[in-house]
């Protein structure tokens, strides 16, 4: 959810004050499999990448096709205030398997914020709750989280103990965000209002 005013002054107060204490968190993309890519350096071969110093690049030409792969999924307020007032930053580099995972950490990452609003708290569970059921399969005895074959607990379940609510105030969540989903198709900004706590 987008910052109020009042909190982005703050929020600009306080790295000004006392620096850019919290790390910004990027998504580092695996780099491509060796034999992917054209080499630059051979007009036939392919890019044979290897690791050096945490940094992929081919033998040959020193392509880096990961250098350009990181995403900024935490800091974006910092990440601006920081740039625009010279000020220095930390970055933390984080792997996943792919992009519902990095969707997951950063909504997770917002419903443990005490400053969320009821609303924006509802929408983002809710759009978990649908996002996780759908790679389960759905609602046709098919949407048990699978970690192993001990692991049987229900989409719904689960998410209730995770954020502490009971499983139909989660499927309730998947109701609000699939309506707000609606919505904003036909009124774009609807959902980031949600998320705002301003609908």
């Amino acid at each position: 959810p987008p910052l109020s005013a009042e909190e982005r002054a703050q929020l600009e107060a306080n790295i000004v004050a006392d620096g850019c204490r919290d790390p910004l968190v990027v998504w580092v993309q695996p780099a491509p499999e060796p034999g992917t890519h054209k080499c630059y350096a051979h007009d036939e071969s392919k890019c044979d990448l290897v690791p050096e110093d945490d940094v992929w690049h081919c033998r040959h030409c020193e392509h880096n096709p990961a250098q350009q792969e990181y995403v900024l999924i935490d800091g974006h307020n910092r990440y601006e205030i920081c740039t625009r007032l010279g000020i220095e930053y930390g970055i933390e580099d984080v792997l996943f398997d792919d992009r519902d995972a990095v969707i997951d950490w950063m909504e997770d990452n917002q419903l443990g914020r005490r400053n969320l609003k009821p609303d924006a708290f509802t929408y983002l569970l809710g759009r978990k709750y649908n996002r996780q059921k759908k790679s389960q399969g759905g609602d046709r005895g098919n949407q048990y989280v699978a970690k192993d074959q001990n692991d049987t607990l229900p989409t719904a379940d689960k998410l209730a103990v995770q954020h502490g609510v009971s499983a139909p105030t989660v499927k309730r969540a998947g109701q609000f965000a699939d309506a707000v989903e609606v919505i904003n198709k036909a009124a774009p900004g609807f959902a980031a209002a949600v998320n705002a706590g301003e609908a």
